[in-house]
């Protein structure tokens, strides 16, 4: 679980830091600039872009869900709208008369029915008589519901684009067939998304003619193309809020009034991340020191129970162990493994020998996160923290293992042939007659262990 965990977390930190210097410098750019909402002619400040994002969470606050719904329903009813106008088109094209009689009484009927359901949508929203203002939101909530829509299309096409872009960041590779099956899928989806970019360029024409002097969507160079609009980014000017909340705020239509507010919010989750990380790493670190010592703990109290073993032996005195059948046995769980024809003292040895296996595996762990771990801890924890008690355990850790690995390898590749003749079933010379079932059914144990 923890195994690469030095190195991820340092891998993090790196790319928060990259994260962090990006941002800042794209802040400090926009703090040069002199801000055309300040009646003393001020320059941008951070504190400005704070008071934005206050107002604009405070507006998005203040419209309730019913406010959103109604919103839906309308564009709704004006999609119902258009529909019924290209079916009254349909009745009055001449072609209509090379029709069959079967083919014009569906048609009117269709219309009929859809007129009736417009109205009834009308009454229930409470829609009166065109006028100006209501032609105008219509046209803008259909612009907005086209342009929502498009703005689900590149969430999905940076979705398939993010391993490829990641791999550049990283500077990974990505295997060929894996390539070969994001194009394809983007290819696929680029048909819809044309015909999504069709019905936008028509809406914003439509809404641009009546009212060329909007800002609330400013589309240029116009008509919007598939290789601009999947070259956007999603925090792109483009998709601003103006246009669905017809506001004229400076959060909701100045796009650099948008970026500085972006910038201040990342440079806070940074922020956020960076004591995140802190947090972790002391995690990690004292996830490894509690390893380190429960398995020398186990590993010494199973010695203490052989060495009381040994003891009874050579004094034929019972000073051994508890009864194995007893829970009062603190070796109960080792003594009562189904190891068939192992001994108590056979048993402890094999569970013994396994978790200095493990004691090995931990140390070289240890000593791969030392390097990582310093280096973080000197750039994530406070000042105050620099030397505290965690940080001189692991010191001490690091050290004991650097001096004892040798040794623990020279110690665990000794041999303990008679154990090993025991495990498998052999008798002592060149094991042709060893039991074929205790054979099997040791194997099994061992598969059945690993797969847990």
């Amino acid at each position: 679980m923890f195994f690469f965990s030095a190195f991820w977390l340092r891998r993090k930190f790196n790319n928060a830091v990259v994260r962090h210097l990006d941002t800042s410098a794209i802040l400090l750019g926009l703090l040069d600039l002199p801000n055309p909402f300040s009646s003393s002619g001020q320059n941008y400040t951070e504190a400005y872009f704070k008071k934005q994002w206050n107002l604009q969470h405070k507006f998005k606050s203040q419209h309730s869900t019913s406010d959103e719904k109604e919103k839906k329903d309308l564009v709704a009813l004006y999609k119902k709208e258009a529909a019924l106008e290209r079916l009254r088109v349909c009745l009055i094209n001449p072609q209509l008369y090379l029709s069959t009689e079967s083919k014009i009484s569906l048609l009117q009927e269709n219309i009929a029915r859809m007129s009736d359901e417009v109205a009834m949508e009308c009454i229930r929203l409470g829609t009166d008589l065109p006028t100006v203002d209501a032609e105008e939101q219509k046209l803008r909530l259909l612009l907005w519901d086209s342009k929502s829509e498009l703005y689900v299309q590149l969430v999905h096409l940076h979705a398939e684009r993010h391993p490829i872009d990641d791999a550049q960041r990283q500077g990974s590779r990505l295997g060929t067939e894996l390539k070969e099956k994001i194009f394809k899928a983007i290819q696929s989806q680029r048909p819809a998304v044309n015909k999504l970019l069709n019905v936008f360029n028509q809406h914003y024409e439509d809404y641009k003619q009546p009212f060329p002097t909007q800002q609330l969507c400013v589309v240029e160079p116009f008509p919007l193309t598939y290789e601009t609009f999947s070259a956007m980014p999603l925090d792109h000017a483009f998709w601003n809020d103006g246009l669905y909340y017809h506001s004229q705020q400076p959060w909701a239509t100045n796009a650099d009034v948008r970026t500085g507010i972006n910038c201040v919010l990342i440079l806070s989750r940074v922020q956020e991340e960076f004591e995140l990380l802190a947090q972790e790493l002391t995690q990690a670190v004292g996830w490894s020191i509690g390893l380190y010592e429960n398995l020398s703990n186990c590993i010494a109290e199973i010695q203490k129970a052989l060495d009381q073993f040994n003891h009874s032996k050579n004094s034929s005195s019972n000073n051994g162990l508890p009864n194995s059948n007893s829970k009062n046995n603190p070796f109960y769980h080792i003594t009562n493994l189904p190891l068939e024809g192992l001994s108590t003292q056979e048993k402890l040895q094999v569970v013994q020998k396994e978790l200095q296996q493990q004691l090995m595996q931990h140390e070289r762990m240890v000593e791969d996160w030392s390097r990582d771990v310093n280096w973080l801890w000197s750039r994530c924890q406070p000042p105050s923290n620099q030397l505290n008690a965690l940080l001189i355990r692991w010191l001490e850790l690091v050290t004991k293992v650097v001096s004892n690995t040798g040794n623990v390898c020279a110690y665990l590749h000794v041999v303990d042939e008679g154990l090993e003749d025991v495990i498998l079933g052999v008798d002592f010379d060149d094991g042709e007659e060893a039991n074929n079932g205790l054979v099997g059914e040791y194997n099994n144990a061992v598969e059945d262990t690993s797969d847990e």
